[in-house]
């Protein structure tokens, strides 16, 4: 319950006091509701983006194997690995 009380003991007219009262039993339920959903939504949000960074780690990482760091990829090149690039990157003559 809440309420509100008016001291009206000075005026003539009414002589006392005025109480008010109201049940504020359903604004607090809906309270609890709202809180309760706001800190799931939170848990939601926060294991969402933990999967995300756990899923993008584990593309990433094998990725990084196949594909090789650009770095160290560009900057060590064995004689034969640039012969062979060569060769294949050779125009090659079109038949008529």
């Amino acid at each position: 319950m809440e309420g509100t009380v008016l001291n009206l003991v000075g005026d003539s007219t009414v002589g006392g006091f005025v109480v008010n009262t109201r049940d504020v039993t359903e604004r607090e339920r809906v309270a609890a509701e709202l809180a309760t959903a706001r800190d799931a939504a939170l848990e939601a949000s926060r294991m969402k983006s933990q999967f995300l960074a756990s899923m993008s780690h584990e593309i990433r990482t094998p990725m990084n194997a196949v594909i090789g760091s650009p770095s160290s990829s560009s900057t060590h090149h064995s004689p034969t690995s640039n012969a062979a690039t060569r060769t294949a990157c050779k125009p090659r003559p079109t038949v008529c």
